[in-house]
């Protein structure tokens, strides 16, 4: 086991670990609310509440129960699986499965392209980088990295076309923040391998 790099995994996982874990808390939790409606279809509420209700306020939502529990597991349980395959490949000095994990993170950055959709992003190029740190990327680990890197690049480039017509727009910096870090994905992705270099 890799000590330093399994730190440096799962410090780099730990915020948007979190993230994931408090969706999940909080879908689960719906799930045991008496006073939470499911699939209303955005209809008004009728009906008045007692005394002695348990109900203080009736609240719904147009979601089901099994289309939240299946945005459940896409989202936040796909995160999740993603931290876990970086913070594996890291501690077992596995290149492919940290790039694996490095893709369902980067993947599953643009459903929160407005929340935490950077921080995803981040934590998808850190693990390019523990992946890099456990060897040459060689065989499908390297094609997916380089992909990853283009694909990256591609939507770096898009954002800083939309960074400078909304410099003075609010959430300018986020999109900022999410640029920078596409930028550093594509470069972990498409670095010179100096050990590949020198033993070549």
């Amino acid at each position: 086991m890799r000590i330093g790099a399994t730190v440096v995994a799962v410090i780099v996982s730990l915020p948007l670990g979190l993230v994931a874990v408090r969706a999940v808390a909080i879908t689960a939790g719906q799930f045991f609310d008496p006073c939470l409606q499911w699939g209303n279809g955005g209809k008004s509420f009728s009906g008045t509440i007692r005394p002695g209700d348990p109900c203080k306020a009736q609240s719904g939502t147009s979601e089901t129960k099994a289309q939240a529990a299946a945005r459940m597991l896409i989202v936040p349980g796909g995160i999740l699986a993603g931290l876990a395959l970086g913070i594996l490949g890291a501690a077992r000095g596995r290149a492919g499965l940290a790039v694996g994990g490095a893709v369902v993170v980067f993947l599953e950055s643009v459903p929160l392209v407005f929340s935490f959709g950077p921080l995803a992003v981040l934590t998808s190029g850190a693990f390019l980088l523990l992946a890099r740190n456990a060897g040459p990327l060689r065989g499908a680990a390297r094609i997916v990295a380089r992909v990853l890197g283009a694909v990256s690049a591609i939507m770096g480039l898009n954002a800083l076309r939309l960074v400078a017509a909304m410099v003075n727009e609010p959430g300018w910096i986020m999109l900022l923040l999410q640029m920078t870090f596409l930028f550093f994905v594509s470069g972990a992705a498409w670095w010179p391998d100096v050990r590949r270099a020198t033993a070549g």
